[in-house]
């Protein structure tokens, strides 16, 4: 379907730690399924973490469905809990060319 390879998967899926085990549910990034959101090709909006901020409550927050914003900061979804002064991607506008 997505005409990649296991290597290229753990390459955009850190997290992942064994391939062999994955779960229902899991967002897992894949070639060409999703615009990667690189600093580099393009400018963002931040919101800073404070105390008691949760991806569902900054989701509800700025009005983004929480599968693209945990989609949008990848790094961030793969830690285990999220802390006080991180950057977390509110919008994202890709460079001109």
């Amino acid at each position: 379907m997505y005409r990649t390879t296991i290597s290229r998967l753990m390459s955009l899926n850190p997290a992942i730690k064994n391939p062999n085990l994955i779960y229902i549910g899991q967002i897992i990034l894949v070639d060409g399924a999703v615009e990667i959101f690189d600093e580099d090709t393009g400018t963002g909006e931040y919101h800073i973490i404070r105390k008691g901020d949760s991806f569902y409550k900054i989701s509800r927050m700025y009005g983004i469905p929480l599968k693209e914003l945990i989609l949008m900061n990848p790094k961030l979804a793969a830690q285990r809990y999220i802390f006080h002064g991180q950057r977390m991607l509110i919008k994202w506008k890709k460079a001109e060319q």
